[in-house]
């Protein structure tokens, strides 16, 4: 049991000698209402070792700015043997209520249930060092409610999401998980992507994302304004596609603008046997991305294999050309399934087609025809 100093705005869920509720939702429902903006909350959940998610009548609904903690993601599981039902909502009491914000889960399991964690219209929810094993259809969940811009501003750490039906972490669109950062997170062994994620601001920093029925990440627009300005650093992607005649590890889509893959490692699987076409990353109608400084291996095992698979309908897409490193396979991969008609490597403009359109700045190079054209503003024109 873990000590407290005040009973005040604390609830312990457990069957063991000194918990207060043994049930997640009462112990919630007992906590005083506050107003989001107060820096109080409404107070603390602590899981005990002794809770037993059969006592529980799931979904468990979260509409109060709070805290649930665990002893440990060993001891403290939520356990739900319903593939019918969500383990967890975070949701807002009504309509006109506000999106309920800032809660924070920490140091616990969730196993089974249809959706993990679902977050209902929330904002600024956290997590850190929460497991999201085994659910029917997605780990951590996102909806947008009708009128709510989106669900801001949400922060994970050290989440881990597996085994799970369809995809690990899953905001797609019109979710808007704007400003959402996942930092040394996992999505493994999920049915569909490790992460699916829609919104502005949106950093994958660290974590791995590997062994995926589908692709590994997902960045994807649609909504109103897309996605842009998301990022994935220094992250680990492998192996993921094993369901797909045509495995991607990243897959930045239609409506993506100004996304960025940095520092990351990127490896194919050699044991789709059933693949038409392999490649690292693909892009499709998504505009002014960069990938740079990644590592790439496998993808040489395939017939029709690269590591790259952009669509026609990408534009401006930055390579960065000599500043990858491939080796074991990819080393002897070529750099696109099919070499698009124009992209960028190293802030130069390349391909068959690479002036057939107007410089986007006075000044902007091209390489075409064997040398090197600037593209002249005041002329309207390439000259060599």
């Amino acid at each position: 049991m873990i000590p407290r100093t005040s009973t005040a705005a604390v609830r312990v869920v457990g069957r063991g000698d000194g918990a207060d509720c043994r049930t997640i939702q009462a112990a919630h429902d007992e906590l005083p209402e506050r107003p989001d903006e107060s820096p109080l909350g409404s107070g603390l959940i602590v899981i005990d070792s002794s809770y037993d998610g059969a006592d529980e009548d799931f979904p468990i609904r979260i509409t109060k700015y709070l805290d649930i903690v665990g002893q440990s993601r060993t001891t403290s599981q939520v356990v739900c043997a319903n593939d019918d039902v969500d383990v967890f909502h975070v949701v807002k009491r009504t309509e006109q209520q506000t999106p309920v914000k800032r809660v924070r889960m920490a140091n616990l399991t969730v196993r089974g249930g249809r959706d993990g964690i679902v977050l209902d219209g929330a904002n600024y929810f956290s997590a850190s060092f929460v497991n999201v094993l085994e659910a029917a259809r997605d780990g951590f969940a996102g909806v947008r409610k009708p009128g709510i811009g989106g669900v801001y501003g949400g922060y994970f750490e050290r989440c881990y999401v597996r085994y799970c039906g369809r995809h690990g972490f899953s905001f797609p669109p019109p979710t808007n998980c704007h400003g959402y950062t996942l930092m040394r997170c996992s999505g493994t062994g999920n049915g569909g992507y490790g992460a699916y994620l829609n919104g502005f601001g949106i950093n994958l920093v660290g974590g791995a994302y590997q062994i995926n029925g589908d692709a590994g990440v997902v960045l994807e627009g649609g909504g109103e304004i897309g996605t842009g300005a998301a990022g994935l650093h220094n992250t680990y992607i492998e192996y993921n596609g094993s369901d797909s005649q045509h495995p991607r590890d990243v897959i930045l889509g239609d409506g993506v603008r100004g996304a960025t893959l940095h520092n990351c490692y990127v490896t194919g699987a050699r044991t789709f046997e059933a693949a038409q076409t392999h490649a690292a990353i693909e892009t499709r109608d998504a505009a002014d991305c960069r990938i740079d400084h990644c590592t790439f291996r496998g993808y040489d095992w395939c017939d029709r294999t690269g590591l790259f698979d952009v669509a026609p309908e990408t534009t401006a897409l930055e390579v960065s050309l000599g500043s990858h490193h491939r080796f074991h396979g990819a080393d002897e991969t070529s750099t696109f399934l099919t070499e698009p008609a124009t992209y960028y490597a190293n802030g130069i403009r390349r391909g068959e087609e690479a002036t057939v359109s107007p410089g986007r700045y006075d000044g902007e190079l091209a390489y075409a025809d064997g040398e090197l054209q600037v593209w002249s503003a005041a002329d309207g024109c390439w000259n060599a």
